[in-house]
């Protein structure tokens, strides 16, 4: 199984992709491989929508999250850690 790190990596490569309907694309992918047998692919695909849920919570654009991150980091920066 991918570490974690590469889930999210993931995750984030299909939310650009798709934008909102990502989770959605996720969970066809997931389904289609589970009807071609492919359990194992399927499993990493609902990993993937799981993190997708998580950085993508509804009603909150990347931009937003992307300057929450960029204000935290400066603070961080700015207090020395």
């Amino acid at each position: 199984m991918p570490p974690e790190n590469d889930i999210d990596n993931a995750a984030q490569i299909v939310i650009d992709r798709y934008g909102p309907g990502a989770e959605a694309a996720a969970q066809r992918r997931s389904l289609r491989l589970s009807q071609d047998g492919q359990s194992n692919a399927a499993a990493i695909w609902q990993r993937i929508c799981a993190a997708i849920a998580r950085l993508q919570p509804s009603g909150e654009s990347r931009a937003r999250r992307q300057d929450q991150a960029a204000v935290k980091h400066d603070r961080a920066e700015a207090n020395g850690s």
